[in-house]
Order: C-alpha cells, then structure tokens, then sequence
C-alpha cells in the first residue's frame, strides 16, 4: 500500500470513528455500536434483538440493491454505512417522538431526512406486547414448576394434564398474537423505512426535490416482502397491501373484474383515488387521511403495475424525477404531463388496464398477515 492509499484509509477511519461518536452522542451514554457491512447501528437492547434487526436491514438492502442493478436505475452505492438507532425501552423512543412531533403509537420506527437515519424500538417491549410477552414467560415458569411438583408430590394426573392443556393453548393464542406483530411490524415499517433510507442515500430519491408521494411510498412498499426482480418484474405480490386495496374496491378475494358502481363508489368514499389525483398530488399521502393506508396500497399496486409492464419507461420516469433541481415546485398539470411523457396518457383506458391487471393478481390471504 503507498504512502496516499495509507492517509486515505486512515482518514476514512478517521470519518468514521468521528460518525460513532456524534451517533452515540446522539443516542445515550447507555447504547453500544455495532457495524455491519451496511448499516452503523447504535442500540441498547439485548444481542439478540440486535442480531435479528442487522439481518433483516441487511437482506432488506441487498433485496434493493439486486433491484436498482437489474433495472438500471441512476443510483450510488452510499460510501458510508447507514446510520440507525434501536431504542429497547419504548418510553425512551416516545420521548424522542415528542421532539420530532410524532406519534409513537402511528410511528412505530421512521427515517428522519434531517438527519439522515432511522430510528427503531423494539417492538417486544411496546405496551401492547409487553404484558403478552410476560403472560408467556410466566405461563413457561408455571408449566416448568408443575412438571416439578407432579414428579416429587404425586397428586391428581387428570387435574395437571388438564391444567397444562389449558395453559398451552394459552401460550399457543398468545405466542401467535405476538408473533402476528412482530412480523408486521417487520414488514410494514422495519423494511418499509430502511427502503427509504437506502433509496434516498442511493440517489434514486433525492432530497429536497419534489418526489411524488405515490412513487416513493410505492416503491418502499415492495420491499415489505423479500423480493425478487424477474425478467416480468417484481415477481413476489405483497399481499397484505393488494387485501387492502382489494378490501377498499369493495371486491372478493377471488373477483377479477370490478363493476362501474363498486369503482364509483370506492372513489366517492374516498378509500380509492382517481389515478389523475394520485399521481398528480405530490403530498397526497401525507396528509393524515382517513384512508391513507388504503392509499399506500394504491402506490404499492402503480409501482408493481408500471415495474411488470413498462419497466423502460418506469426507469426513465424515475430518473426524471431525480433530475429535478431542488427546491423548485410542480403544478398537477406538470406532473401529469412528466408522468404521460414516460407512461402514455393518463386516460380512461390507462386506469382501467391498471384495475384489470390488479384484480388479476392472485390474493392469497395466508401471506396477508393482517
């Protein structure tokens, strides 16, 4: 190694000590740091719970990655490793909540584009698993304490096999609740917001510009399942959101075709956006609608639509949004018209081949997880 490749590793090591240093400040006197290929994570919470985290970031990022190559999209591998911090105390992560105005029972994790990270609690110690979690391990401690007592006093075999039914199918109601959670809090927002964070640090996304809500939460939602890019596309279908978009058409699991009155009717309820509003308002999914979930799942089935269909053109599209100069704002007529110059018109025709594709999207309800 010559005397400059020398300085320069040693002022990258340098950097990157510094960036410890200032996130550890950040976090508390109480977390420790752990690197990974990716990810710079500062955490208090148990080795496992970490563990767990890093694996699922990292095969998040690799997922993203394979995707951005594949299809050829204008991106830069982050020269520094991503910066996330894991609170295990959920009151610890509500206070932080407070200071950025947040609700921490809606923002179960986020990424913070001030300060380019993410922030996580682990979800086993929010209050609605706490007491779930603590039924289970008493459950475990009693079930272990009454296989004691049966070898050393004897007593009544129908009673205890009795009692010890009842508490596995306790811990069995229970273990299924908590694990229903966890996986969905995986899903929807530990991979979810660790998406965005790659993305815009990647370039796909820039800061600062305006991105089109529907594009930004609608690529973030594919990667809330493992994913695949295939030559068709996004091979793997999120079945949670196509239940939820399925769910606002007001249709069965099984229907392929939608009637004119059940499409009127999920606009005029609002569950369902014209596909000229959504792709034309900017901010449409940040505004605390009643239905913004339902309106995530639109984003989610656009983006897969556009991917399997006109992945060119999707690909330029993107990259069009990421030219934009910063700070310079766009009129609804000029998104629509960025969007057609990619996608062809934003017409009658175009929104009904996007419904039929969808609803011939096969749900299966097991992976929805809802």
């Amino acid at each position: 190694m010559c005397a400059d490749e020398r300085r320069s590793t040693s002022n990258a090591m340098a950097v990157l000590e510094a960036r410890k240093e200032r996130l550890l400040s950040v976090a508390g006197k109480e977390f420790k740091i752990h690197q990974t290929e990716h990810f710079l994570i500062a955490y208090d919470t148990s080795f496992e719970a970490l563990a767990d985290l890093k694996g699922r970031l990292e095969t998040t990022y690799d997922s993203i990655w394979r995707y951005i190559e594949a299809l050829e999209l204008p991106a830069t591998a982050p020269d520094q490793p991503l910066e996330i911090i894991f609170y295990n105390d959920f009151d610890d992560y509500a206070d932080l909540c407070q200071t950025k105005r947040m609700n921490p029972n809606v923002a179960l994790g986020f990424f913070d584009h001030g300060t380019n990270r993410s922030f996580f609690s682990n979800v086993l110690t929010r209050p609605e698993l706490s007491q779930v979690v603590q039924r289970i391990e008493q459950l475990t401690e009693d079930m272990k304490k009454a296989r004691s007592a049966s070898r050393t006093q004897g007593g009544s075999r129908t009673h205890a096999a009795q009692l010890r039914k009842a508490r596995v199918r306790e811990m069995t109601a229970l273990k299924s609740h908590r694990d229903k959670v966890v996986d969905l809090f995986n899903r929807m927002i530990l991979r979810h917001e660790s998406t965005h964070q790659l993305l815009f640090n990647a370039g796909v996304h820039k800061l600062g510009v305006q991105n089109p809500d529907w594009l930004v939460e609608g690529l973030a939602t594919q990667f809330e399942i493992p994913q695949v890019w295939a030559d068709l596309g996004f091979r793997n279908t999120n079945h949670a959101r196509l239940a939820d978009l399925r769910s606002a058409l007001g249709v069965s699991k099984d229907a392929k075709t939608i009637s004119q009155l059940q499409h009127q009717q999920a606009i005029g309820t609002g569950k369902v956006l014209p596909l000229q509003e959504l792709v034309t308002k900017w901010d449409i999914l940040r505004s605390g609608h009643t239905h913004s979930s339902l309106h995530y799942a639109q984003s989610w089935a656009l983006v897969f639509y556009l991917n399997r269909k006109m992945p060119a053109a999707f690909r330029n599209y993107v990259r069009s949004i990421a030219a934009r100069p910063r700070g310079q704002r766009f009129t609804p007529t000029q998104e629509r018209e960025t969007f057609e110059k990619s996608f062809g018109p934003l017409d009658a025709d175009f929104e009904r081949n996007f419904f039929a594709f969808v609803l011939e999207l096969r749900l299966d309800p097991t992976k929805a997880g809802r």
